[in-house]
């Protein structure tokens, strides 16, 4: 039996970000460059932990190379399916649904991003048992997708992600990451562990 502890709010669509928020992917990339001898500046880890190609708009002065092409030709795809999961984060999701909301995977991951993308992570979430309503492939404006799609709150990693997504007037939920941690942005989530924090920082 659960013991998390939801509030009597109304059904609510919640978008979750998958890389850093699902899934761990701050310091794999750097250790998967490291074992198959692949040179990836800052810059790049940057780009690549927001999909962003050298043909791309890089938002917020991310700078992209043709290094960071490569590897997501190349490598990303096997690089994607074997992140581990975020510790408690199947179990937060199943019982935010099993309250009537719907979790909507909001990311940054496309066709355009890197080959195979949308089936090798409908693969990996299905492999993983973590459960969803949809996944909206390829937001790199996630503010205008979760306006677009009636998403009212937004679980991210990405700070200007979610100053954006407060602008537009929904709820940005920041989750702790290598690259936030000294923001002072609230709401926040350090994990999915504490389910009954979740849900009150997600739902207040």
């Amino acid at each position: 039996m659960s013991n998390v502890i939801l509030h009597n709010t109304p059904p609510r669509t919640v978008g979750i970000d998958v890389d850093n928020v699902i899934v761990k992917s701050d310091g794999a990339i750097q250790e998967y460059a490291k074992e198959n001898g692949i040179y990836l500046t800052e810059d790049d880890y940057r780009a690549l932990s927001l999909g962003v190609r050298s043909t791309h708009f890089a938002p917020d002065g991310i700078q992209s190379s043709e290094r960071v092409d490569d590897f997501l030709d190349n490598h990303y795809v096997n690089f994607a399916n074997d992140l581990e999961l975020m510790p408690g984060v199947v179990e937060a999701i199943a019982e935010i649904r099993k309250k009537g909301h719907q979790a909507v995977i909001v990311t940054a991951r496309g066709s355009n991003v890197y080959p195979n993308a949308e089936d090798s992570t409908e693969d990996y979430m299905t492999k993983n048992r973590v459960s969803y309503d949809k996944i909206l492939f390829g937001s790199h404006n996630k503010a205008a997708t979760c306006l677009e799609h009636g998403i009212e709150i937004l679980v991210d990693d990405s700070l200007s992600t979610c100053i954006k997504v407060s602008e537009a007037g929904l709820r940005a939920v920041l989750f702790t990451s290598r690259i936030n941690a000294d923001s002072e942005f609230t709401p926040r989530l350090d994990n999915w562990l504490d389910k009954t924090n979740v849900i009150e920082t997600i739902f207040a």
